[in-house]
């Protein structure tokens, strides 16, 4: 299993897990609560897949500690199977993933359905850490938060606008490649060793494991 994976936050009896592999996941304690952190997608989708994520984190849902989550990390409870019936919220794009896995979506900033609270995504940082402290405190009311709900919200229409508009203002693929190799050759040279372009395997090793991709094909020896 790569050892990058996303990280679980738990506290209580439970220590801070950085990764998945090669931690031993115990019961929650009486105090804890479990943090699936924001980190990007392809993350949250490795961590759907790793048996013992979606044991732990079942394992906090069957004790009825607080979980709280946003954007693409509902994908682990989708996972794990504890979304039946829950109202909960999420990244919009993933919104079909979870009402087939039976919950009941809705398109607002914070979303708390028991000891679940969920959020959009980066947008909804300032309500979300509210309510989270508030969640996390088992006030009875969370400020700012919505409740359950008897029918998902409908499809958007159209992507988020505020990212539409980000994308714009984005360098071309070919221009990140580009800048990215000139910094990648200014470090080696700082450190006194050359950046030589031999081969597709010999610059992929000098990326870190997380960080390797397949060279665009102009690049390719």
């Amino acid at each position: 299993m790569d050892q990058a994976l996303p990280r679980l936050l738990a506290s209580g009896e439970l220590t801070r897990l950085e990764t998945v592999h090669g931690f031993q996941f115990r019961s929650p304690g009486v105090d804890a609560s479990l943090n699936i952190p924001l980190e990007s997608a392809d993350t949250c989708d490795l961590l759907r897949q790793s048996k013992e994520a979606r044991e732990f984190v079942s394992a906090f849902d069957t004790a009825g500690k607080p979980i709280v989550t946003l954007c693409h990390g509902p994908w682990v409870l989708a996972s794990a199977g504890l979304l039946n019936g829950r109202t909960m919220t999420s990244w919009p794009g993933i919104r079909d993933d979870l009402v087939n896995a039976g919950a009941i979506w809705v398109d607002a900033p914070v979303v708390r359905d028991g000891n679940l609270l969920t959020s959009r995504g980066p947008q909804d940082l300032v309500p979300f850490v509210r309510a989270m402290k508030q969640h996390y405190a088992g006030f009875a009311q969370v400020e700012g938060a919505a409740g359950h709900a008897q029918t998902s919200a409908p499809q958007r229409s159209e992507p988020p606008k505020v990212v539409i508009n980000a994308m714009k203002w984005l360098p071309r693929p070919s221009i990140r490649t580009a800048l990215g190799l000139g910094l990648l050759a200014w470090f080696m040279s700082s450190r006194g060793k050359g950046l030589q372009l031999t081969s597709e395997k010999g610059l992929r090793h000098l990326l870190p494991p997380r960080r390797r991709f397949a060279l665009p094909r102009m690049l390719r020896v």
